[in-house]
């Protein structure tokens, strides 16, 4: 049957349509080619890998599985001493390993359309990667030992490092034990990776690609890694070691220079100061000055009373230190001691002496030597001598000062008694307290006036205190002679009137004239007629002591000489009791 014309466009559209839902992609298509678009994406990512890293190796290890190595980077391994000097550093190229493990992961679904001008068919998708990494660190590769020079602590950084890649210089090309590495597999780091990949439809081949965006267009070489050649590998790096100068010595690669002093280090020895040590002596030796650098970072701790005794305990702590460390800190302990000894030379507590003494003879101070102690112990003990006499005459001064300041209590109360001058006159008074001795000299005279003792008076009136206190007798006004008091100055005798007779008392003899009995021919017997005595107070001196002014004179003294008292040995009555 024919078409008629009119018919023709009609059936032209349907065939197109029916081609172009032909060459539409299914959904599920993308599922079927999941695996393998993971896999383009994964391997795309890998050729940038080793574009960018050149010096990486990677091989193509299994289904899925790429290991990557890295070349090597030059690393020097030290031994781990606490700033060790001397001690082997293993210098080698530290390698890394990475097994990367891929596998399908779950497909997001994502509309399909359609370019426009354009018959192809395109989606973005979501796609979701498990990765499995291993990774081998610290891989040594190759390594070498040689001891670092005796200036090693005091090169820069960048000499250090000079000094590693000279040895590294000499090290081959990667060689690796891969048998060794792939038999120590360490636990895998999972993790998921979100890619959003676009996708073209290839009509031709019915599948889904990577767009350009997404793959690189070089495809990158993935060679096999090749086991089982562990001996091969073995003769090669032999010989060309032993052309670098190297021989192999306890699974490390030395030189010839180095062969003794391996040997020492290996039997537990350490290089030190030009000397080699145990391991034991240069461990303590750090501790030692690692603790005595912590000691320091306290305030005044160098100058403090407790430096000697906590550095002998760290000499107790670490017995094995180097021999000029130890004579070093004993040196130090020491010069602290005598320090310390010279600095209680004025302390008024002998207490710490005695207790210092007692140190030298208990741990730690025993560390010191005999001869130190024994030098130290004289010189305490001269410290101590002194102390302790200058504390016997501090006590017999201040006891002294509580004896005074007693008698002068009782002075100040009952004024005027001699007995307590003669008692002050007697006290001890040290010669410096010149102020106290002058004080007391003033109040012994000023009580020797304020009394009655006319002899000790007259032996001390012509010293300045006396004369101070003399003055005109109000009895004769001065001229040593009072009125007589029988005879009022008239010089007869009262009883007779001068006459030198009376009337007779007896009744036998009434009027008659006798002799009288009180004088001597009428003259007054008391005056014998001068009519004049000596004065009673000041004795024919015509003078006398002001004994009044010597009470208030006395008083003001004793005041002063208790608050003198009081000033130079505190309270030093109830010290010197606690004394007594």
């Amino acid at each position: 049957m024919k078409l008629k014309p009119a018919a023709f466009p009609v059936a032209m559209l349907c065939l197109l349509f029916l081609t172009s839902c032909g060459d539409k992609p299914e959904e599920n298509s993308i599922k079927n080619d999941s695996s393998r678009i993971i896999q383009e994406y994964i391997y795309s990512k890998i050729h940038t890998q080793m574009k960018n890293n050149p010096e990486h190796k990677i091989f193509h290890l299994g289904k899925n599985q790429i290991l990557i190595i890295s070349e090597g980077v030059p690393k020097a391994l030290p031994e781990p001493l606490p700033n060790s000097v001397n001690s082997p550093v293993y210098t080698a190229k530290h390698y890394d390993a990475v097994l990367f493990e891929f596998s399908s992961g779950e497909i997001a679904r994502s509309e399909i359309t359609r370019q426009e001008n354009k018959n192809l068919y395109q989606t973005k998708l979501k796609v979701r990667i498990i990765q499995k990494e291993y990774r081998f660190l610290d891989s040594k590769g190759i390594e070498i030992v040689c001891f670092t020079p005796e200036e090693w602590t005091t090169l820069s950084q960048e000499k250090k490092n000079l000094f590693v890649l000279e040895r590294v210089k000499k090290l081959p090309a990667a060689e690796f034990d891969y048998d060794k590495i792939l038999s120590k597999l360490p636990t895998p780091i999972a993790y998921q990776e979100n890619a959003l990949l676009t996708l073209n439809w290839d009509k031709e081949k019915k599948r889904w690609n990577l767009s350009e965006q997404n793959l690189n267009t070089a495809k990158p070489n993935l060679p096999d890694l090749q086991t089982g050649k562990k001996d091969e590998r073995t003769k090669k790096l032999v010989a060309f070691m032993n052309g670098g100068g190297f021989f192999l010595k306890n699974n490390v690669w030395c030189t010839p220079a180095d062969h003794e002093n391996l040997d020492k280090f290996n039997a537990g020895q350490r290089y030190l100061n030009g000397q080699w040590h145990s391991r034991q002596t240069i461990a303590d030796t750090f501790d030692f000055k690692k603790d005595f650098a912590q000691l320091n970072t306290q305030k005044h701790f160098l100058t403090s009373s407790t430096f000697d005794e906590k550095v002998l305990g760290l000499l107790e702590k670490y017995p094995r230190l180097l021999p000029e460390i130890r004579s070093e800190a004993l040196s130090a302990i020491e010069k602290s001691l005598v320090s310390h000894i010279k600095s209680l030379k004025g302390t008024r507590n002998i207490g710490q002496l005695e207790r210092l003494q007692k140190k030298l003879n208990t741990n730690p101070f025993t560390l010191l030597p005999d001869t130190c102690r024994k030098e130290i112990e004289t010189f305490l003990r001269k410290h101590y001598d002194e102390q302790k006499s200058i504390r016997q005459k501090k006590a017999e001064k201040e006891k002294q000062y509580a004896i005074l300041e007693s008698l002068l209590k009782n002075l100040f109360l009952h004024p005027g008694y001699v007995r307590y001058g003669s008692l002050l006159k007697n006290c001890k008074i040290p010669e410096n307290d010149s102020s106290l001795k002058n004080s007391l000299n003033r109040i012994y005279l000023l009580n020797v006036f304020a009394g009655n003792n006319k002899e000790l008076q007259e032996k001390y009136k012509d010293t300045k205190i006396g004369k101070s206190l003399i003055e005109v007798c109000s009895s004769c006004d001065g001229s040593g002679k009072a009125s007589c008091s029988s005879c009022h100055g008239s010089g007869r005798c009262r009883s007779c009137g001068g006459r030198g007779k009376v009337e007779s008392n007896s009744l036998l003899r009434e009027g008659v004239l006798v002799s009288c009995r009180d004088c001597r021919g009428g003259v007054c017997s008391l005056c014998n007629g001068s009519g004049k005595v000596p004065c009673s107070k000041c004795r024919y001196k015509g003078i006398s002591f002001d004994k009044g002014r010597a009470i208030r004179e006395l008083k003001y003294e004793i005041r002063n000489a208790q608050s003198l008292i009081r000033s130079k040995s505190g309270k030093g009555f109830h010290r010197a009791s606690s004394l007594d």
